[in-house]
C-alpha cells in the first residue's frame, strides 16, 4: 500500500479505539496479527461502499453510451495488459516458493545423515 508502518499502525489503533475493528494475534502466532471488522465497522463499510456506488453511477450517467463502451473497453484492455505484465513475477514467486519447499524437505531429510568435514 506504500504507507509507512507507523501511519498504518496509528490508523489501526485509532480504528480499534473507535470500535471499528478488533486486532488480535493470529492462531499459533506471537508475532502476526489480524484486523477484523466489528459489527460497527461492517455497517460503516457498507454505508461507504453504498455511497461510492452511488457516486460511480452518477459519474457514469454523465457519459454517453459510446463513452461508457469506450471506458469499459479501455479498462478491460488495461486489466489484460496488467495481467500480462505481472504473470512473469507471479510465476517467479511460485517457482521460488516450490524451490524453497523442496530444498527444505531435502535439507531436513539429509542434513542429519551426512557428515560435513570441517
Amino acid at each position: 500500500m506504500s504507507i509507512p508502518k507507523q501511519t498504518l499502525n496509528s490508523q489501526l489503533r485509532s480504528m480499534e479505539k473507535d470500535g471499528d475493528i478488533k486486532v488480535d494475534y493470529l492462531p499459533n502466532s506471537k508475532k502476526n496479527k489480524a484486523a477484523v471488522l466489528t459489527e460497527k465497522g461492517m455497517k460503516q463499510a457498507r454505508a461507504t461502499a453504498g455511497l461510492m456506488q452511488k457516486f460511480e453511477t452518477k459519474a457514469l450517467t454523465s457519459f454517453s453510451q459510446q463513452e461508457v463502451e469506450i471506458l469499459f473497453s479501455l479498462l478491460e484492455r488495461f486489466t489484460d495488459e496488467m495481467i500480462r505484465f505481472t504473470i512473469p513475477t507471479i510465476l517467479t514467486m511460485i517457482i521460488g516458493s516450490v524451490y524453497g519447499i523442496v530444498d527444505g524437505i531435502i535439507i531436513s531429510t539429509y542434513v542429519g545423515k551426512m557428515v560435513f568435514p570441517l
